[in-house]
């Protein structure tokens, strides 16, 4: 079972393909955050798609520096990147870099 939605591209721009591509195809980020001393932290975190509130959605624990600091300060980055290929130059490869608010739904809410 594929749990990343599918959605017809044929379409769409060659970028779009591309970027839809990236995002359904990889299931770990790099986040980036902003530590309680200002000083930018990046951690890898596994992200999944919600089409319905048109939003990635990454896994964090509790206990981890990056979800303190994402609750003192929700301005986040996301750098979504293909893996680096054997003989490629790895200035050419596939990937986007995201910023946004985090924000954590409510344990008992519908999101």
């Amino acid at each position: 079972m594929n749990p990343r939605p599918q959605t017809d591209m044929t379409h769409h721009s060659r970028l779009d393909r591309a970027l839809h591509h990236l995002l359904l195809h990889h299931r770990v980020a790099a986040l980036g955050t902003v530590a309680s001393d200002n000083a930018p932290m990046v951690s890898m975190v596994p992200f999944a798609i919600e089409p319905q509130a048109s939003a990635l959605v990454a896994h964090v624990s509790a206990l981890a520096a990056h979800t303190g600091n994402m609750e003192r300060n929700p301005a986040v980055s996301l750098l979504v990147m293909q893996p680096e290929l054997n003989g490629e130059p790895v200035h050419a490869l596939a990937r986007v870099t995201l910023r946004g608010r985090a924000e954590t739904p409510a344990r008992e809410g519908a999101a």
